[in-house]
């Protein structure tokens, strides 16, 4: 069930009663985005950086790269044209935990998937990027509440 939720980002209610707990350790997180990143190289498992027939992917994919490190992708498209990518950028990490650290600030503003609270625990012993990763005024305007820039 975590995997589902982790992958997916949803759980439906059945599903989600059948969780033991109302939060999960990001340790358990962290497993399952890098067994999807060893099977599949992109997560979410769905998404794909650039254009796609499908529509753009908007928000973050994390790719794993030949040499063994970690590239974080942010790209959003045109409000006129889900299919073209209007803005993109990416930050390689060497440590797949800064990556998903990353990642998780800005996709999981909350501290939850869906509700369920993550405890980021140890996690929180790494830092994030210190440069400018991708603070685009469009994803601060969509992940922040108080619509400060940080």
């Amino acid at each position: 069930m975590i995997c589902k939720l982790v992958t997916t980002g949803h759980l439906n209610v059945p599903e989600r009663l059948q969780l033991r707990s109302k939060s999960i350790p990001i340790r358990e997180i962290l497993k399952i985005i890098e067994d999807v990143l060893n099977e599949q190289n992109f997560f979410p498992p769905h998404a794909r950086p650039g254009n796609s027939a499908k529509g753009v992917y908007e928000g973050g994919i994390l790719e794993k790269l030949n040499d063994g490190t970690y590239r974080l992708h942010w790209q959003r498209h045109y409000a006129w044209d889900p299919f073209t990518v209007a803005e993109s950028s990416f930050q390689d990490y060497k440590k797949l935990e800064i990556a998903v650290r990353e990642f998780g600030h800005h996709e999981w503003r909350e501290n939850d998937i869906d509700g369920i609270k993550i405890t980021w625990n140890w996690l929180d012993n790494f830092k994030l990027a210190s440069a400018p990763v991708v603070r685009w005024l469009f994803f601060q305007a969509a992940s922040h509440r108080d619509g400060a820039i940080h």
